[in-house]
């Protein structure tokens, strides 16, 4: 479980750094990332 957790925190790090969010800025870089936790799963 702990390897899990560890990849879910190198995943998310990732993310949360990558040069995309580097063409956002304030309120809008806020929420592209929210919208990121809400997207709705292929089905």
């Amino acid at each position: 479980m702990e390897k899990l957790r560890q990849r879910e925190h190198e995943l998310a790090v990732f993310v949360s750094t990558h040069r995309y969010w580097a063409e956002f800025t304030g309120t809008d870089r806020i929420d592209a990332r929210a919208g990121l936790k809400h997207t709705q799963d292929p089905k």
